[in-house]
């Protein structure tokens, strides 16, 4: 992998690290999307073995009265094999209650504690 990218821009490369269940892994990803104030993405670039899986992770934020509206999702891209696992494993539930860790942690870091 080249130099982690210093700044969020669409293109820039950065490794991402993950752990569930006593695993650990880390993963290459790129952004697809740094638009200020808007939106926010990137995806895992498939990889060799076990690694031939893409998820792309999005953010976006829409403005309300009352400060920001902050959306994430995540699609996974995958052979039927693994997100069978995955889903047996109980992998998608594990996704969720992390989507709304990091949301909530976001909604701590900005100040906001409604």
């Amino acid at each position: 992998m080249d130099r982690p990218a210093s700044r969020a821009v669409a293109g820039a490369r950065l490794r991402g690290h993950n752990r569930w269940r006593g695993f650990r892994w880390s993963r290459e990803a790129q952004i697809t999307t740094a638009d200020p104030g808007r939106e926010f993405a990137f995806q895992t670039i498939p990889g060799r073995g076990i690694h031939h899986d893409m998820t792309r992770w999005r953010y976006t934020f829409e403005p309300t009265a009352t400060g920001t509206l902050v959306t994430e999702s995540y699609a996974v891209h995958a052979p039927a094999w693994l997100l069978l696992m995955d889903a047996a494993l109980g992998r998608p539930a594990a996704l969720a209650r992390g989507i709304r860790a990091t949301l909530s942690a976001l909604k701590h870091t900005a100040g906001h504690t409604r």
